[in-house]
């Protein structure tokens, strides 16, 4: 009779634990979903560029290149474009951050960043800006855009190195949405900062409080045990952490992309004094 006694004790644990990895994983998809994946602004205009746009089409690092215009906004020749560079990792708030900025008025291209393996960074920074550049002369002559400035905003899982970009004079800002900082990257703006004050406040970081539930976020942790001693970059330039908020910045995308649009406004003022 033994051989056909069900142990009920252990089939209920087995059902317990079954519902609560299901609602862990219904949770985790709440978070990290939206409710729609595409721009819904009908005066927004996405164009793809292929990649052999660029020179060195087989060994590039930026891929899936859009420019996303306004066809609505009064274009002027002043603002810079804004460079949205991404992992694989994020695709959804970088597309609703897009839409924020471009629903604003400013000429906004995306591009997917994947670093080569075994290639160090040195050789990166100066492929990056490369790039950059190489991008911005194809723009200007299919008359897509009219200027050489730029602002930069990041959201990569990735380490991206950030010292030629930063020094470009084309460049007038930065905004790392939570960064994957090191050390060598704080030593490279202390440096660049020491030789040109006039860069102090340009680039801006902003950290999600958690990564996921009550988790906190590590990258967060990292910097702040890094650089909380490092008083002299903290004054030179800005970070926020918005509360509450988790990895994706779902529920808080206005008020990411609301600090975004200050700080664009705010550098764009000061690159023309």
């Amino acid at each position: 009779m033994s051989l056909f006694r069900i142990n009920w004790i252990q089939i209920d644990t087995i059902i317990i634990v079954l519902l609560v990895l299901f609602l862990i994983s219904v949770e985790i998809y709440r978070q990290i979903s939206r409710w729609r994946y595409s721009l819904s602004n009908q005066s927004l205009n996405s164009k793809s560029f292929k990649v052999d746009v660029l020179k060195n089409k087989n060994k590039t690092i930026l891929k899936k290149i859009k420019i996303i215009t306004n066809s609505n906004s009064v274009k002027n020749k002043a603002n810079p474009i804004v460079i949205f560079l991404r992992t694989n990792f994020h695709r959804i708030i970088p597309k609703i951050i897009t839409e924020g900025l471009a629903s604003y008025g400013f000429d906004i291209l995306t591009a997917k960043y994947g670093k080569k393996p075994k290639t160090n960074n040195k050789s990166i920074e100066m492929e990056l800006k490369q790039e950059l550049s190489e991008l911005f002369d194809k723009l200007r002559q299919k008359k897509i855009v009219n200027t050489q400035n730029y602002f930069l905003l990041i959201f990569s899982k990735s380490k991206i190195p950030y010292k030629q970009i930063f020094i470009d004079n084309s460049n007038v800002g930065m905004v790392l949405i939570n960064p994957n900082l090191n050390k060598l990257n704080i030593n490279y703006i202390n440096e660049i900062l020491e030789l040109d004050n006039n860069k102090e406040n340009k680039i801006t970081m902003f950290f999600s409080k958690f990564s996921l539930f009550i988790f906190p976020n590590l990258h967060l942790r990292k910097f702040k045990r890094l650089f909380i001693k490092e008083t002299d970059f903290t004054n030179r330039n800005e970070f926020y952490v918005i509360k509450n908020a988790r990895y994706s910045f779902k529920y808080y995308e206005t008020i990411l992309i609301g600090n975004i649009i200050q700080i664009l406004e705010k550098n764009l003022e000061k690159s023309q004094i």
